[in-house]
């Protein structure tokens, strides 16, 4: 759907934590500009990998004409549950390129400030008619994943070699 779908759906569907969902999608597109042919916006859309099921409070897709360069935008909302939407968040992370809380004007403790940081994650906050982006999310390059995978396919390799060769070298020593 597109933003004014979006907008009748939240007046029909939405929730409390909902309530300035427009002006947020609109402070988050601000920060993602770029040659997109099209926003789609999917709420309370669930995504699927492998055996994993996760839901987003909304997914914003930014279409591109090269595929390669589409873009998934995840945005969990929340009033005033600072822990949970950080939790919710940090979870959903590797499903989408972005990810963004998006709460009320609240205070957040230091261990949440740190979690949005280490994994790169967006805050928005929002009040009646208003929603400014506080900190941008840093897109989730999936390269990082692939050399997690090799780096733990390699140590993989090298304990069985290693432990290989102590077999070999205890054998001996009998």
């Amino acid at each position: 759907m597109n933003l004014e779908e979006y907008r009748r759906w939240l007046e029909e569907n939405g929730n409390k934590e909902e309530e300035c969902a427009v002006e947020v999608v609109e402070s988050i597109l601000r920060y993602h500009p770029g040659n997109y042919e099209e926003v789609q916006l999917y709420p309370r859309h669930i995504l699927t990998r492998e055996k994993e099921r996760i839901e987003f409070d909304l997914l914003i897709k930014l279409v591109h004409e090269k595929k390669h360069l589409d873009k998934l935008i995840g945005v969990e909302f929340k009033e005033y549950n600072i822990p949970k939407v950080v939790r919710q968040a940090a979870t959903r992370r590797d499903f989408v390129d972005y990810m963004y809380i998006a709460t009320r004007d609240v205070a957040m403790d230091y261990y949440e400030v740190f979690i949005l940081c280490y994994f790169g994650i967006g805050w928005v906050i929002w009040e009646e008619g208003f929603a400014k982006v506080i900190v941008p999310a840093r897109y989730n390059n999936p390269g990082h994943k692939i050399r997690e995978m090799v780096s733990a396919m390699l140590e993989q390799i090298v304990e069985e070699r290693v432990e290989r060769q102590f077999l070999t070298l205890d054998h001996f020593q009998r």
